[in-house]
């Protein structure tokens, strides 16, 4: 009928249908190959399959793709900061250009393959003018595309992206914008349109409007900010990663040219650090390879291939494509305005993970981890281990003494440490009797229901790649169960808090922690873990392995026969062998560790600390201060061959 597609309504199947006589035809592929949105957001086939982000990137580089023409009359020397968007089948790439001036260029193709043999247009002779540092969307609440480039914070529209012609004259972006202002960057939620954008000076700002105010910006605030200006340079790019609630943020740094990267839940923060150093950037040199040869040094100014053309900015984190500029380090430079730079395009290696609701977390790779010392992380803690758990700084009233005043400082640097160091990091714990806040017991139960909640989901929101999580713990009866969980949502109060923690912390395995698991209270922790682990909710339970020395292999092993029948993977959680004789220490030690490092239940061992004279209880150290080990680090090291 030539009724336009409705992008509001969700299409789960075509029916098409021909009328006539018996010499009538129809052109079945006109249909299909025909059928677009003609607005909205356009979904990348994936097979169902939706991914979440890596905790650590990976990428593979063409050679330079696109090169600078001689267009107009202006033989460009570099072209650069391009923005690009696939709208029915083609790629359409505004850029900057230079040759004696900064000045802009047009040009689609619809397979890589094409771009460079794609005819470039200048675009200082159209009503725009010149574009510097372009980014164009689709803004549907206007069905218009926007073109948002500098100096100065401008923006044009066009009702078609296909017609170069249709763009309008600039208008005035950002009111009250601050000096030295660039690489303008919009992205908007629901209801509300955030610009970010840099000034060269280590610091990322932000200014904020309503969707029905979009757009008119004014004012500003600062997001974050670096002591060293390139560690904050510029090229701020912001995306929605698509089906999860989790926002990208990255931005480039310099020395080569980088990105570093983190994520939020929301797009007015906070935000947790993700890829952002130069040894493990979101990309750069040190996470790309050249199949064709490396041609640059400089990962710099590009722009995500994006799952949709809208405000939203969406990309599929099954799919990252990055179109980015570099240059060869060893081309003559004689100002940076002369840099001869050209476009390349990086694919992502790295591994992402399904996050199809029905499946559950995958469960880390077996590994042997420790906790910090005393807050701090030694300088030899890789050497031993290759787990993370922060001993106290993880416990709610560590981190929210006084209510909605959170100290994140010590969780910051160690999960930024597991990230740095690709090793998995642990929380411990969300909700405990022991160490949670005291201004907790004064709420009525609705308050404390949602206090407990906010926790949950400020955290998660903060560590959105945390990969194990002690949800509850010590609930056994007669151990430490959290009495304010229970005043907050009944007798049911274990399985309610896993049902947070699955609904905020979906990338997370949601474990079960307790204490006298392998020797005492076996039947006692089965009773009461056994309702929500049939619930559903429970992806692991953790046996707390203090107080064992005296405890026979042959025991140990019925006790974990018995757990292995809830069907549930096990972690030895806090594992320590507290003897001050050496040869006591290492005679237990060998004995039980292998018991549970071979046994397939088994998916990873954490000992509660390593260092003498800095361990929960007395005689569990396993080295000196000085690093000289005892004769049970010494079997241990062998053993794993560390």
């Amino acid at each position: 009928s030539g009724t336009a597609y409705n992008p509001s309504t969700a299409i789960s199947s075509v029916q098409i249908y021909a009328a006539g006589d018996a010499n009538s035809t129809v052109s079945f592929n006109y249909c299909v190959n025909n059928l677009y949105p003609v607005e909205g957001t356009v979904d990348t086939d994936t097979g169902g399959q939706q991914c979440t982000l890596p905790t650590s990137f990976e990428w593979t580089s063409t050679g330079p793709l696109i090169y600078p023409k001689n267009v107009s009359g202006h033989n460009f020397l570099s072209i650069k900061d391009p923005t690009i968007v696939q709208y029915q089948g083609t790629y359409h790439v505004f850029a900057t250009a230079y040759d004696t001036a900064y000045r802009s260029v047009y040009f689609n193709f619809t397979d890589f393959n094409q771009a460079n043999a794609a005819t470039q247009t200048y675009m200082g002779s159209w009503a725009t003018g010149n574009t510097v540092a372009p980014q164009v969307f689709y803004f549907a609440p206007h069905n218009l595309w926007y073109l948002i480039y500098q100096w100065g914070a401008r923006y044009s529209t066009n009702p078609d992206i296909n017609n170069p012609n249709g763009w309008s004259a600039p208008h005035s972006l950002l009111s009250g914008e601050p000096s030295g202002a660039l690489d303008f960057w919009v992205i908007c939620d629901d209801a509300n349109c955030s610009l970010f954008f840099s000034r060269d000076d280590g610091v990322l700002y932000r200014s904020k409007t309503t969707i029905g105010n979009f757009p008119n910006f004014s004012g500003y605030e600062i997001v974050m900010q670096e002591a060293n200006a390139g560690d904050l340079f510029e090229a701020s790019n912001v995306y929605k990663v698509e089906g999860q609630n989790q926002y990208l943020l990255m931005v480039e740094c310099y020395g080569p040219r980088y990105f570093r990267s983190w994520t939020s839940s929301s797009l007015d923060g906070p935000w947790a650090p993700l890829a952002d150093t130069q040894q493990d950037p979101f990309a750069g040199a040190a996470n790309v390879t050249w199949p064709d040869g490396q041609w640059t040094n400089d990962i710099s100014h590009g722009e995500l291939i994006r799952s949709g053309y809208d405000q939203k900015m969406e990309i599929d984190a099954c799919d990252l494509r990055f179109l980015y500029q570099g240059y060869d380090p060893d081309a003559p430079v004689p100002d940076y305005n002369s840099t001869p730079y050209r476009l390349g395009l990086l694919t992502s290696t790295s591994n992402t993970g399904d996050t199809d609701p029905d499946t559950d977390p995958e469960p880390v790779g077996k590994f042997v981890g420790n906790i910090d010392t005393q807050g701090q992380i030694r300088s030899d803690f890789l050497n031993y281990w290759n787990q993370i758990t922060p001993e106290n700084a993880g416990k709610w009233d560590a981190m929210e003494y006084t209510r909605d005043q959170h100290n994140w400082t010590t969780i910051d640097a160690m999960y930024a440490y597991s990230r740095d160091h690709h090793i998995p990091f642990k929380q411990h714990t969300f909700v405990w009797n022991a160490q949670a806040p005291s201004w907790i017991r004064s709420l009525s139960a609705t308050a404390q229901a949602e206090e407990i909640e906010e926790w949950i989901e400020n955290f998660c929101n903060r560590y959105p790649n945390t990969e194990l999580i002690d949800v509850v713990n010590e609930a056994t009866p007669g151990h430490q169960p959290a009495d304010f969980a229970l005043n907050a949502f009944g007798s049911d109060w274990i399985t309610n808090v896993f049902e947070l923690a699955q609904e905020h912390c979906p990338n997370s395995v949601l474990i079960l922690n307790d204490y006298n698991v392998l020797s005492w209270n076996t039947n006692e922790f089965i009773t009461m873990a056994t309702p929500a682990i049939n619930a559903g909710v429970v992806d692991a339970i953790g046996c707390q392995a203090h107080g064992l020395e005296d405890w026979n292999v042959s025991t140990l092993s019925s006790k974990l026969t018995q757990l292995e029948a809830l069907g549930v993977p096990i972690y030895i959680s806090e594992y320590d062998v507290n003897r001050q004789d050496d040869t006591t220490q290492r005679n237990i030690l060998s004995a039980q560790f292998p018991l549970f490092y071979e046994r397939p239940s088994i998916r990873g061992i954490t000992l509660w600390g390593y260092v003498v004279g800095m361990t929960w209880v007395d005689y569990s150290g396993l080295i000196q201060s000085n690093g000289t080990p005892r004769p049970a680090m010494t079997w241990l090291m062998d053993y794993l061959g560390r």
